[in-house]
């Protein structure tokens, strides 16, 4: 199962939709094509790597994963494989499906079974990209070799308010239902082992 995620964001900003993957727990290759059913709403700018960084086409929308070292990529259900990257452009309520399909190219899992390659009978589930009304800001904390920092704390802080979450295990964090036109400061902080490049 190919799952894109649902994501909201604010009018002009750029979002990040999880493509999340479910029964392959051995990927060699991944092929297929985007789409995003109203392109008023939001466009497909192009994809940001998660457990594979696959090359993007932005003149078809297509892009296309090989493992070279041809021995393939371990997965958990329920995995990220990679975020596509969306800037919104419509107004606020508005919102529009987006989805992997076979036009132009083709949706192809390629896996292995007893060391020979097959291609994966698969299914795809939809997403959906929201324009709010509210600012969110989302973004990855990572150390000094770009590796994300899990359980780092970040706070954001205004004058009228404040919030606090911890990022993930790839250090991504989203603080979402934030009113615009408002000043933040964001900091992560996370002391417990010095060698993870974040000590502030």
């Amino acid at each position: 199962i190919l799952d894109v995620g649902d994501k909201v964001g604010s009018y002009g900003s750029t979002i990040y939709v999880p493509v999340t993957i479910e029964n392959c727990h051995l990927l060699v290759s991944l092929a297929g094509s985007l789409d995003m059913e109203d392109t008023d709403v939001a466009e497909i700018l192009g994809l940001s790597p998660g457990a594979i960084a696959p090359t993007f086409n932005s003149t078809n929308n297509t892009f296309n994963f090989y493992d070279n070292n041809g021995t393939g990529v371990t997965l958990d259900d329920g995995e990220v494989l990679f975020n596509i990257v969306v800037k919104l452009k419509g107004s606020a309520g508005e919102m529009s499906a987006i989805f992997i399909t076979d036009d132009p190219l083709m949706v192809e899992v390629g896996s292995l079974a007893d060391g020979q390659p097959i291609v994966k009978p698969h299914l795809t589930l939809s997403g959906t990209v929201t324009i709010t009304e509210n600012a969110l800001v989302e973004g990855t904390v990572n150390n000094y070799r770009g590796l994300g920092i899990e359980d780092a704390e970040v706070r954001i802080t205004s004058q009228a308010m404040e919030d606090m979450e911890m990022t993930d295990e790839n250090g991504y964090f989203s603080l979402s239902e934030l009113e615009m036109g408002e000043e933040y400061t964001i900091t992560a902080t996370k002391d417990d082992n010095p060698v993870n490049g974040l000590s502030t």
